[in-house]
């Protein structure tokens, strides 16, 4: 039986209906494009609906592209390709699965949608994405009318489908340029001028995400003044009401693909953490007391763990006795446990990051301080302006910001105690609080300038250092600084200091940074020998590091440090404990 006959007087709108294998039956025309007819069709073997996708004779080119990439992705979040053949008036056709609940425009009303629904929705497409991506294809034409929508139905809830796979192309053809620019409004702003990869994905599924958060896309006009916003105007992100996810949306926006998002994994792991539940307890930043003691003298060094990262961290932090290892992009910070697992949701900020005694990490929000606790998951903020912050410390009653131009000392309820001008010039300001009152603060044209403050902001003491420096800590007898040379000799210049007396001694130069923990300062030398030295200004070594490893964190207990090495273009997070004698 013909299955064809007599529907076109009954429902079809066209002349001419194609004619079937027996097993199809059109129902209704859903569209046409310039390459293709697309129909909703039953199917009366598996006895469901189905779409029907008919590629116009003088269009057989486009159909033998997308056949090749519709068989090779099987996948839940992309649109299914069941069957293929040939009609007999020379058609090509392919039959997709057929999705009733339309496209993710028709949630486009003009209006935000829910949080949840918005990071639900972009988990599935970036599902989707991940698996293209991993099989060597760019979509090109990511936008709300290619991507399908479905309900689960074990959460009832929407789920995302990424549609049109006649617009994928390989990798290698995307990066010499040669594909087609896609949609204006979805088009990444290197697609307009040179070869293009996986990033350009991303930032489809940015302009998408707007869309999702604020009802209405980013930049409207001609195709031509589209692109000119593409390539040079920041969208109005501040209409993302959502802090996390304005964050989020505007590292998929970036314009420069070495600074976007990476990859869809790593979009898609900061999506599921915006999901997993946070707690938040707006309070104030609680503070551990201080205290002069080094109750954890390290003397020896032991591996734990170590795990590979797809990218370079910007920042790197540990805490906890747990420990709890925190690593920082540019706009965000997310925490491993000491297995490299992933934990908690990613924590957006610029940095810098302070750990804590108490295992919690203290950073700069735009309009807030904020004090998270990893192992708990729990936040709490204290409400002051945090713009621009360099470094940031915490007493027992005060905390203490520089930035550029000036110090900013608050009382722990947000009140400010102190405000003066200070000049920060091409090195990052080092900071710490004194057990005794106050902080003390590098100043000066290159750091060279150690200044000890009182909480109203009066100056205590003054030492002059010469050199940069680079970690002050105190110990129970004194003040510990660590500086380096800027007259060629590669040194550093340790100085042990009091208000009376200065002591210093210099050795060649080291690898990575200077830490300050504990009543400690810890370095790595040239050959990877961990160095720690305390209150009696007497360096030892307690362990090597791996070749080419540096040192990038240390825990404020001073019994935790992570190295981070570089082994044929792949990045090596290594967790190491530093043990006392009898440990």
């Amino acid at each position: 039986m013909n299955y064809c006959c007599n529907l076109k007087d009954k429902i079809m709108s066209f002349e001419d209906v194609p004619t079937l294998p027996v097993r199809y039956q059109i129902v209704e025309k859903l569209g046409e494009g310039h390459m293709a007819l697309v129909f909703k069709v039953y199917d009366h073997h598996w006895q469901r609906d189905v779409l029907l996708k008919l590629f116009k004779v003088n269009n057989q080119a486009a159909y033998r592209r997308e056949v090749a990439v519709a068989f090779a992705l099987k996948h839940e979040n992309i649109i299914e390709c069941v069957d293929t053949f040939y009609i007999d008036s020379g058609e090509a056709c392919l039959i997709y699965e057929f999705l009733s609940q339309g496209t993710l425009s028709t949630l486009l009303v003009g209006k935000p949608l829910s949080r949840h629904l918005v990071l639900h929705l972009l988990d599935d497409v970036l599902s989707g994405l991940i698996f293209l991506h991993r099989r060597f294809f760019v979509h090109c034409d990511l936008k709300p009318d290619n991507i399908l929508l479905k309900v689960d139905t074990q959460t009832s809830e929407l789920r995302a489908v990424i549609a049109d796979l006649g617009s994928a192309t390989p990798i290698r053809e995307a990066r010499s340029g040669k594909q087609s620019i896609g949609s204006p409004a979805y088009t990444a702003p290197e697609r307009l001028y040179e070869g293009f990869n996986v990033g350009s994905d991303l930032y489809s599924l940015g302009i998408i995400a707007f869309q999702l958060a604020t009802g209405h896309l980013p930049f409207i006009g001609g195709v031509q003044e589209i692109y000119r916003a593409h390539l040079s105007q920041m969208p109005a992100l501040n209409e993302v009401e959502d802090v996390d996810l304005r964050h989020l949306i505007a590292m998929l926006l970036e314009k420069d693909q070495q600074k976007r998002i990476h990859s869809a994994v790593d979009a898609q792991e900061m999506v599921r953490a915006l999901l997993a539940p946070i707690q938040i307890d707006a309070v104030t930043v609680d503070c551990p007391p201080m205290s002069h003691a080094v109750d954890h003298t390290p003397k020896k060094l032991q591996h734990l763990h170590s795990w590979p990262l797809n990218y370079q961290p910007k920042y790197m932090t540990v805490c906890g006795h747990t420990p709890y290892i925190g690593i920082a992009h540019s706009d965000y910070i997310h925490f491993f446990n000491a297995k490299g697992k992933s934990v908690g949701p990613i924590m957006f900020s610029h940095g810098p990051y302070l750990a804590e005694k108490n295992g919690s990490v203290v950073f700069p929000d735009t309009n807030s301080l904020i004090r998270y606790y990893p192992d708990v998951a729990l936040r709490k903020s204290l409400t002051i302006p945090c713009k621009h912050i360099l470094n940031v410390a915490v007493s027992n009653h005060h905390i203490a910001m520089l930035d550029h131009h000036q110090a900013s000392i608050y009382n722990l309820d947000g009140k400010l105690s102190a405000n003066f001008s200070k000049q920060n010039y091409a090195l990052e300001p080092s900071l710490c609080a004194h057990p005794e009152q106050g902080f003390l603060m590098s100043s000066g044209l290159i750091n060279q300038d150690l200044i000890w403050y009182a909480e109203s902001g009066e100056t205590l003491h003054h030492w002059h250092l010469g050199w940069p420096i680079l970690a002050i800590v105190c110990t129970e007898n004194s003040i510990l600084a660590a500086c380096v040379s800027m007259d060629g000799h590669q040194l550093l210049q340790f100085w042990q200091l009091t208000t009376t007396t200065k002591r210093e001694f210099s050795e060649s130069v080291n690898i990575g940074d200077v830490f300050a923990a504990n009543g400690h300062l810890i370095w790595a030398r040239q050959r990877g020998e961990l160095m720690v030295m305390g209150d009696d200004f007497q360096p030892y070594t307690i362990g090597e590091l791996p070749h080419n490893s540096r040192l990038k964190a240390v825990s404020p207990s001073l019994e935790h440090v992570v190295s981070l090495s570089n082994i044929a273009q792949q990045w090596q997070c290594e967790l190491w404990q530093l043990m006392s004698d009898g440990e």
